[in-house]
């Protein structure tokens, strides 16, 4: 990153000032070199008094600490791929090629009982939690005692993210589907993504960087008469984006545990940008982003992780570009982020950013 300035804001006609004001062209000559050897990099001009080239200078560096942090992933994984689902699916050479290291969690070496007073301390916790149905002494043990392994996991492994495929995550010694700890670890700036996502869970986790009004989500439902989408996911959410936050318990047959909570409640409006890393051809990513806002959703006793998402464009529009892009169906929504950060995000990357 390049500040492109000097220290007075205008040049006098004698040029007195001229030793002091002549870096421009020292600009000019490390830019050449750098775009000769394909290095990333970006220059912020302007006078540093005069504009608001410090303010953008930030906002760009976040977009380098977001690359950086990427390029450095750490991802803890429960269980396996996710049966059928292979748009998010990257190859382990694109993996090192992206500097990804994925850390599996081991029933023997990680799934260890966490301590009676912990326990007890992580169920108090839970408690203190506004609960949206009923929920017996055993399905709070459950919850606390996955979301204790899970946690000791990220520590012990120093991770930046993780992600659970919720198929066989019971499999690796969880005594239940780790769904409340997924939300949590958002609110502490780690990263996550559903059903066994490497990809999305190291980019959440990057994105924390720069912002932690950040939440995994996937696109389920085009409202075409409203020109809206829902937004949700199964139980996993940043509950601090949450206007009402509370949990629930989630029996299904699909989950062949002690049913896991998750959180409900509906995300709060304003203005969002839905970004998603997309897998291309020869093993390569492109990001694609979409401005639009989250609409304030009513009050439901039918309510789960609930936001209705309007895109910039009409949804018909959107969604067409989206996957002709080849979009995924897993992504991350941002709040309150400006377009430039997503330009920087790209070119640090070395990717493709393709705005809709």
């Amino acid at each position: 990153i390049m500040l492109d300035t000097t220290p007075d804001f205008e040049y006098p006609v004698d040029h007195s000032t001229l030793m002091t004001n002549h870096g421009i062209h020292g600009v000019q000559d490390l830019a050449n070199r750098l775009r000769r050897l394909r290095m990333p990099y970006k220059v912020v001009a302007g006078h540093w008094s005069e504009s608001n080239v410090l303010q953008k200078t930030l906002e760009t560096a976040q977009a380098a600490a977001v690359a950086n942090a990427f390029r450095h992933s750490r991802v803890g994984r429960l269980g396996g791929d996710f049966r059928g689902m292979g748009d998010f699916l990257l190859s382990e050479q694109a993996m090192r090629d992206n500097g990804i290291t994925v850390v599996h969690f081991d029933r023997n070496k990680h799934a260890v009982m966490p301590a009676e007073a912990e326990i007890a301390q992580e169920i108090a916790a839970l408690k203190a939690i506004p609960l949206a149905d009923e929920a017996n002494e055993d399905i709070y043990r459950a919850n606390a005692i996955s979301s204790l392994m899970v946690r000791h996991f990220l520590e012990k492994e120093n991770l930046s993210s993780f992600t659970f495929n919720f198929m066989d995550a019971h499999e690796t010694g969880v005594p239940t589907t780790p769904f409340v700890e997924a939300c949590n670890v958002m609110t502490r700036r780690l990263g996550y993504a559903g059903e066994g996502d490497v990809l999305d869970a190291a980019g959440i986790g990057a994105l924390m960087q720069a912002t932690e009004k950040t939440t995994f989500t996937e696109m389920f439902c085009p409202d075409w008469k409203a020109d809206l989408i829902y937004v949700s996911h199964m139980g996993e959410v940043n509950p601090t984006l949450l206007a009402n936050p509370a949990l629930r318990t989630k029996a299904s047959s699909y989950l062949p545990t002690p049913a896991p909570f998750t959180y409900t409640g509906a995300l709060k409006p304003g203005k969002v940008t839905v970004a998603n890393l997309a897998p291309a051809p020869d093993d390569k990513l492109e990001l694609i982003t979409c401005e639009g806002e989250i609409l304030p959703f009513p009050e439901s006793k039918h309510q789960q992780i609930s936001g209705f998402f309007r895109p910039a464009m009409p949804i018909a529009k959107f969604l067409s570009a989206y996957s002709q892009l080849g979009g995924t169906h897993h992504s991350a929504l941002c709040y309150d982020m400006p377009s430039s950060f997503w330009e920087d995000l790209a070119l640090f990357l070395g990717i493709t950013h393709h705005r809709l």
